[in-house]
């Protein structure tokens, strides 16, 4: 059992300057249903207080000039693997067409190829982005913690499998990103939005040929430049940044410090420098330090010590599989998640946003059968849980110091405000299994994913309802979209930096739980609650399991104890401290001794 010292005298000091639970649980994707088979999650958002979120791989939604092909998607599409194999071809013709009625800009090719704005511009088909940005930020608002400033990221380009080669004209593709400028950030008249859109992130991966299909990494620093600067001349006070760096970790490579070269070099604006996570050669939650710590000293470095670090995606894994779906929403999956957020409060991270939060692959939501809420129509994953326990921190928003136990497998991050302390606590053992998509879950868990409803074509979405929700209130049937590219071989993929560390753990001293030490604690101890998530535990709402019970917790002079033997492998702990008559009554605290 590992014994940690908890002092809530003393303010947590490494790696985070102000001392305040981070914003980092933001998330990719929608609290809408982005397509048929796919469910609406407003409620569950705002129980999870997902306040910033990164509208990225919605399929159409606030894509500017992608054409999806129903053959390519048969390689590469997220959407596929959890579709019944009988159901495949009509699903790939289906999430094709469906995808591409919704593209803003149906004639951008067109327009660039003929050198005419005007055309790029034609039967700009703004009614499904306007619908879900107004929902989204309306959703945001109304999440119990808004008070504390949520945001959208408008991530300009396309999603995933919506073609890779490069915009033909990036003066045209600029005139339009200043269109959706105008309408979501400086005129909100005709979109109808509650407030604008602040931060738009420029491209996604452009490191991966799958997506920016050149090894000229000069062509992503002009057209980085070019859109840039279209923004910041409609509205100068938007956050603009990239790149969306695939590789996190590629410190001196061409997509992070050689975007923020040029930057300086050609006095180009930037506010945030954008990257991902994915370690999934180490599987290693500490691996957020090195590459955050990396982020941060090429910042400091060019001279923008000022601009944010923002790792807008992030998760134990990129790859796509059906077996990967199930890994990434365990309780293994949740410990390696709440320990990489635990680590994001001790490094500079200044906003991060997992991927995905929907009921999407690697969504949060499952469509697994649960008799408790049998009329639910989705039902969230252990990893959703983390979320809601790592939300509940924010109530004790002054982070306090804590012994290192960062050799072991326990990950710590504790909070207090007046009268009440939360300390939340992860224990993971590194699985280099984890991240990978051809091997099977632990226990071969798996868990029915949501997948795309191909019961009605296209031509059959009339009912009032899909129209509204899906395309703004259009019919599907007169929209369409031409902006269909011959796809080139992929360029080779630049040199990256080499793997994550890997890093050493003592799991003898982790594997028997946890021995809490709260260090002079002055007040009269009210009570001490435990919520707790772990494979196989309740999985009917957000909060986890109330496993107060299991506790020991007693006074040794003035030090307070809790100790736990459940806070074992593969869990998620939140202990509640809460404290009464607040430095008057010392002593006659509770005891519970098992």
């Amino acid at each position: 059992m590992f014994r940690i010292q908890i002092d809530p005298n003393t303010p947590l000091a490494s790696g985070n300057t102000s001392a305040q639970v981070k914003q980092v649980n933001g998330v990719n994707g929608s609290p809408i249903s982005f397509m048929p088979g796919f469910p609406d999650l407003q409620d569950q958002f705002r129980q999870l207080g997902f306040i910033h979120i990164r509208m990225h791989d919605i399929y159409g939604v606030c894509d500017i000039e992608p054409y999806f092909d129903a053959n390519r998607a048969a390689n590469t599409n997220q959407l596929l693997p959890n579709v019944p194999q009988d159901q495949q071809d009509r699903a790939k013709n289906f999430i094709a067409d469906f995808n591409n009625t919704r593209v803003i800009f149906p004639n951008a090719v067109k327009g660039m190829k003929k050198l005419s704005t005007s055309l790029a511009k034609k039967d700009a088909n703004y009614a499904p982005t306007d619908y879900y940005l107004k929902q989204t930020i309306e959703n945001i608002d109304s999440a119990a913690s808004s008070a504390s400033g949520g945001e959208i990221m408008f991530r300009i380009g396309r999603s995933n499998d919506g073609g890779w080669e490069l915009p033909s004209n990036f003066k045209i593709y600029a005139e339009l990103v200043g269109e959706l400028v105008k309408r979501y950030s400086s005129d909100l008249s005709k979109s109808g939005l509650p407030r604008k859109v602040k931060y738009w992130e420029i491209w996604n991966e452009p490191d991966l040929p799958f997506f920016w299909n050149t090894d000229d990494v000069s062509r992503y620093y002009e057209f980085y430049a070019t859109v840039a600067r279209k923004i910041k001349s409609i509205d100068p006070d938007a956050k603009i940044g990239g790149a969306g760096a695939a590789f996190g970790l590629n410190i001196g490579g061409a997509f992070l410090d050689g975007l923020l070269a040029n930057c300086r070099a050609k006095s180009v604006p930037i506010d945030f420098l954008s990257w991902h996570f994915y370690p999934s050669e180490t599987a290693d939650p500490q691996n957020i330090l090195d590459a955050a710590d990396g982020v941060a000293a090429a910042l400091d470095a060019y001279g923008f010590s000022n601009v944010e670090s923002i790792c807008s995606e992030w998760n134990v894994s990129p790859y796509a599989s059906y077996l990967m779906y199930s890994k990434v929403q365990s309780a293994q999956n949740a410990a390696f998640v709440a320990s990489t957020l635990i680590g994001m409060n001790k490094c500079r991270v200044d906003h991060a946003h997992y991927y995905r939060g929907d009921g999407g692959a690697f969504g949060l939501f499952n469509d697994a059968f649960n008799p408790a809420i049998p009329d639910a129509k989705a039902f969230c994953s252990y990893v959703a849980q983390t979320f809601k326990l790592y939300n509940e921190m924010f109530d004790t928003p002054q982070l306090i110091s804590t012994s290192d136990a960062g050799r072991t497998g326990i990950s710590i991050l504790a909070g207090s405000s007046s009268g009440k302390i939360n300390i939340l606590v992860a224990n993971y053992r590194i699985d280099k299994s984890l991240p990978q998509m051809y091997t099977p879950p632990v226990g071969n868990i798996y868990y029915n994913q949501h997948y795309v409803d191909t019961g009605r074509s296209l031509a059959e979405i009339t009912d009032d309802w899909s129209r509204e929700h899906w395309f703004g209130g259009q019919d599907p049937t007169t929209l369409h979209n031409n902006n269909e590219v011959p796809q080139q071989a992929w360029a080779p993929t630049l040199p990256s930096s080499s793997p994550y560390p890997v890093r050493t753990r003592d799991y003898a001293q982790s594997a028997g739980g946890v021995h809490l030490v709260i260090n002079d604690l002055a007040g009269r101890v009210d009570s001490v609650k435990a919520h707790r998530l772990y494979e196989g535990g309740d999985l009917s709402g957000v909060m986890p399991p109330d496993v107060s019970q299991e506790l020991a917790y007693w006074y040794d002079g003035n030090d307070y104890i809790i100790e736990d033997g459940n806070a074992k492998e593969s869990t998620v702990t939140l202990y509640t401290i809460t404290l009464r008559d607040w430095h008057r009554f010392p002593t006659l605290p509770p005891i519970h001794k098992k």
